[in-house]
């Protein structure tokens, strides 16, 4: 994977409002610093009233079990990322899997898998 020295930092978690099962809006406006060696660092700004669906998971028996409701602060970054497309898509995923891997409460073998599920499925959802 490229972009091996990222690191990702959430200063304030976000806070989230449940609209349906699969919805979310995002309540407070929040900022994560991506930090890359030899590239300037990037505070990227998620607003408040985003809509979101976190870390898309389909609903299919041990998928669910194995990776519903895991990242999302994670989730919502990626989708802010892909909704707005001012960076390419191969780094907004990137970013994607060292906040998951930043997480302590997300083994490295899960980041990897959702990742990989970004890879192969997201190309739909990201905007040009």
């Amino acid at each position: 994977m490229s972009h091996e020295t990222l690191k990702v930092f959430f200063p304030i978690r976000p806070e989230i409002e449940i609209l349906d099962d699969e919805h979310f809006r995002v309540v407070n406006g929040f900022h994560v610093v991506i930090e890359e060696d030899g590239c300037e660092t990037v505070v990227h700004e998620v607003p408040h009233g985003l809509d979101t669906d976190l870390s898309s998971t389909p609903r299919l028996p041990g998928v669910y079990l194995l990776f519903g409701g895991v990242g999302k602060a994670e989730g919502i970054l990626h989708d802010d990322l892909y909704g707005r497309g001012t960076y390419p898509r191969e780094w907004c995923d990137a970013v994607y899997y060292h906040a998951l891997l930043a997480n302590p409460s997300i083994p490295a073998w899960k980041a990897e898998r959702m990742h990989s599920a970004v890879r192969v499925f997201g190309a739909s959802h990201f905007s040009r």
